[in-house]
């Protein structure tokens, strides 16, 4: 301003021309400023649809990608629920196997008795129908003569196993024992071995009880083998029954293992898409705050000009507004 002055009062002396060269200058420094101003104004326009731009393709960026996490998440929630779900159903599975298979054990186990208990029975039932048809096709050769000594052994050993036959009653034994003696009482005087046999009635008495025991006895073997027909189909049925769940629950529990599987890799890979997504949210967000700290530094910068150039206007201003005060007479 002193400068302005003292180029007034040079001009004053010097007369008009001088004067009107300063305001002249004053007035083309003032359009000056005002283009620089304009250019400024156009410059800091430009930075600033710059940064409304990038800050909005930030933010779109960001939120995109928050979305996806949230989906990611929910992917990761739902594959934890189905790894829960199908850890429950191969437990479940594995157990009922497991049950299965100790029940066909057991069912195998006991079948294996009965098995050994019906063999050992048949055989001894067979053994007695075998006694008594040897015994009944003795007494029917020798019927109403005396055996032989050999024979009359044979007859009173084969009888002897009958007696003691484990699987005739008691009731059939005592019946069998009461006929030999009874024969043998018929026949006092002889030797006992071939006593009991040359009684033509009594032979007959004998063969036909003999012959009603075989007929019980080969009754009980059929009973027996029946029973073991029956248990044997009864044990095929529950073995095919429990070799069916333990196929069934083994299929449940590899299918189960195969979907427990497919849950786990789909979230191992939502978990690492996550930690991916994370860390571009994360970068955005700093170059968004970089962003906005540079604009709004700009922005200060610019709002600063702005006031130094509106600043040296008014100077400007006053200053012409003096000299022509000072040199109207003059002028």
């Amino acid at each position: 301003m002193r400068v302005i002055l003292a180029l007034c009062t040079a001009a004053v002396a010097d007369q008009v021309n001088p004067i009107s060269k300063v305001l002249q200058m004053i007035t083309e420094l003032q359009h000056k400023v005002v283009a620089e101003g304009s250019a400024q104004q156009k410059e800091f326009d430009e930075y600033s649809t710059f940064c409304t731009d990038q800050a909005n393709h930030l933010h779109r960026n960001i939120a995109s990608a928050e979305a996806e996490q949230q989906d990611l998440e929910a992917v990761v929630d739902k594959a934890n629920s189905d790894i829960t779900k199908q850890s429950t159903k191969i437990e479940e599975a594995a157990a009922e196997q497991s049950e299965a298979e100790a029940d066909l054990k057991k069912a195998t186990h006991e079948r294996e008795k009965e098995f050994a208990v019906f063999s050992g029975e048949e055989k001894t039932t067979m053994e007695t129908v075998d006694a008594f048809e040897r015994a009944i096709k003795l007494l029917h050769k020798h019927m109403g003569m005396a055996l032989v000594q050999t024979d009359a052994e044979e007859a009173v050993d084969v009888l002897s196993t009958l007696v003691q036959s484990e699987s005739l009653a008691s009731a059939d034994k005592n019946q069998l024992i009461a006929l030999m003696q009874s024969g043998t009482e018929d026949t006092e005087g002889q030797a006992p071995e071939a006593a009991a046999y040359e009684n033509h009635d009594g032979t007959q008495v004998l063969i036909d009880t003999l012959q009603d025991l075989l007929d019980k006895t080969q009754a009980t073997l059929m009973k027996l083998r029946n029973e073991e027909t029956k248990s044997r189909g009864d044990y095929q049925m529950v073995k095919q029954s429990l070799e069916q769940e333990v196929a069934e629950n083994k299929k449940i529990v590899d299918q189960a293992k195969q979907t427990k599987a497919a849950a786990e890799e789909t979230k191992a890979k939502a978990e690492a898409e996550i930690e991916h997504v994370v860390k571009d949210i994360a970068a955005d967000k700093d170059v968004l705050k970089e962003l906005q700290h540079d604009c709004m530094e700009k922005a200060h910068e610019y709002e600063v000009e702005m006031q130094e150039q509106n600043e040296e206007l008014k100077a400007l201003a006053k200053a012409k507004e003096i000299i022509q005060e000072a040199t109207k007479e003059i002028i």
